[in-house]
């Protein structure tokens, strides 16, 4: 009963997030609920802060310069989207690579699954504010020594 009226609640605002492999219709729902609108933020990485995954510095006595995230966001939020990234990164070629790539530098699962989130709310933000559904490209053809802008690559990802 209540995930019916969920999910007629979300299609009746019209968006797509379900187009994006690991995100459902509660997933979907979470994070118009907890975002409210994309017209709230003038760009991602607003986003990004919002969820509380952007980095915070914290040292203290002998402690110097260790890098945490913030946690200022809602952690139902936070959960849902890392649940769907964990997803994403098995069954997404444009998510798997990021991840790949963090894990190449030696990163831990848990600092390459925090990167996907910061790329995934990118590409959130870019399809809310087109209005656009998400689609897989080849990663292969994204090259950073171009200097390609994530929001170039977003667009991209959209089909644009």
């Amino acid at each position: 009963m209540v995930d019916r009226r969920i999910t007629e609640l979300y299609e009746q605002a019209g968006l797509c997030f379900t187009s994006i492999t690991g995100v459902g219709t509660i997933t979907a729902a979470t994070i118009l609920g907890e975002f409210g609108s994309v017209r709230k933020f003038s760009q991602p990485k607003q986003m990004v802060a919002f969820v509380g995954i952007d980095p915070k510095l914290r040292s203290s006595g002998q402690h110097h310069g260790q890098v945490q995230i913030s946690k200022r966001g809602s952690r139902y939020l936070r959960r849902s989207l890392y649940l769907a990234c964990q997803v994403a990164v098995r069954n997404d070629d444009y998510f798997h690579s990021i991840y790949q790539q963090h894990r190449d530098k030696g990163k831990s699962h848990k600092e390459a699954i925090i990167a996907v989130i910061n790329r995934f709310i990118h590409v959130l933000y870019a399809m809310w504010r087109d209005n656009r559904p998400y689609y897989d490209t080849d990663i292969a053809s994204y090259n950073k020594k171009d200097k390609t802008s994530s929001t170039a690559l977003s667009l991209a990802i959209l089909g644009r």
